[in-house]
């Protein structure tokens, strides 16, 4: 019977990808979340880990959550904590590594803002975007919901939770402070206050910033978005346009052709292959480019184009 921390945890992991693809809000029905265990893993039996059903199993790891009964008597479970296995926050090699990538900041305000419109954005999977309420003139969100999954759960339970650990373990803090600091509607200003430290302040973030990417890319794997689309697009020629750093032999040979337009073609030639198809273009732009370069019946090399649609 598996009852060593690694079985556990294993199938702590398997919770956490099933509250990743559920959105994390709210509790889920057993029956549905076996459903989804089952689907993350063909093979999986609360028998082969030596629990008679799935309720059991879940109750051996109540830092993942709690089973509890709905009024009409199904059984659902409900998610606690950030989901987060033990100790995985304050992991000094993830966290350095992790700390240093930023997200593209429509997305980092999304899955970080505790208020609405932004806190009830969704992630469309055909666009690769953030989509909030008061900013979807196309009612896309409604006319098509199928497009569209919740943003991973790193949001203000979670980002109390990882203070609530790192002001205990790394800061030793009392812990009446820091669940009176928690309680305060300013408490993500506060945790610096309480810490006294400028080096554990930067700590801070660098932990903060570290647990949201990582959650971020738990949910981007889950849903088999690729990692790459939630990072500023392309973010290591637009560092290096930003500083003046795009090759001199790239740009444009003639003076006059320091134009916006000129630059923009030096730019995409800087671009490697990888980059270059994760450029976004409005689609009109496409449509109007391809309009203008096919053939038109009964127009020969003679005759002249004709005039621009009025943009």
């Amino acid at each position: 019977m598996p009852e060593d921390h690694a079985d556990l945890r294993a199938f702590s992991d398997l919770v956490r990808k099933v509250r990743l693809l559920s959105g994390g809000r709210g509790p889920v029905l057993l029956s549905q979340m076996g459903i989804l265990l089952r689907n993350l893993d063909p093979s999986f039996d609360p028998a082969s880990w030596g629990a008679e059903t799935l309720a059991g199993l879940l109750q051996r790891i109540p830092d993942m959550g709690t089973v509890e009964r709905r009024p009409d008597g199904h059984p659902q479970f409900r998610f606690g904590g950030t989901g987060l296995a033990d100790g995985a926050v304050l992991d000094a090699e993830s966290v350095s590594a992790l700390s240093r990538i930023r997200l593209r900041p429509d997305f980092w305000a999304a899955t970080t803002a505790f208020r609405p419109p932004l806190s009830n954005a969704k992630f469309d999977l055909q666009a690769l975007r953030v989509v909030s309420p008061d900013q979807d003139p196309d009612a896309l969100l409604s006319r098509f919901p199928e497009r569209f999954v919740s943003l991973p759960d790193t949001r203000e339970d979670f980002q109390k939770d990882l203070a609530r650990r790192f002001l205990g373990q790394a800061a030793g803090s009392d812990r009446d402070a820091i669940e009176g600091l928690l309680g305060s509607p300013d408490w993500l200003k506060g945790v610096a206050g309480l810490l006294k430290s400028p080096v554990l302040a930067e700590e801070w973030l660098r932990v903060r910033r570290g647990a949201i990417v990582a959650e971020a890319f738990r949910w981007a794997d889950c849903h088999g978005i690729r990692r790459e689309a939630l990072v500023p697009l392309p973010a290591a020629t637009s560092r290096k346009a930003a500083r003046g750093g795009v090759p001199s032999s790239v740009l444009p040979s003639d003076p006059e052709d320091q134009s916006i337009r000129g630059m923009l073609h030096s730019l995409i030639d800087a671009l490697s292959e990888e980059e270059l198809r994760q450029l976004l273009l409005p689609a009109w732009v496409l449509e109007k480019f391809v309009r203008r370069r096919a053939p038109t019946p009964g127009r020969d090399a003679g005759q002249a184009p004709e005039p621009p649609e009025q943009e």
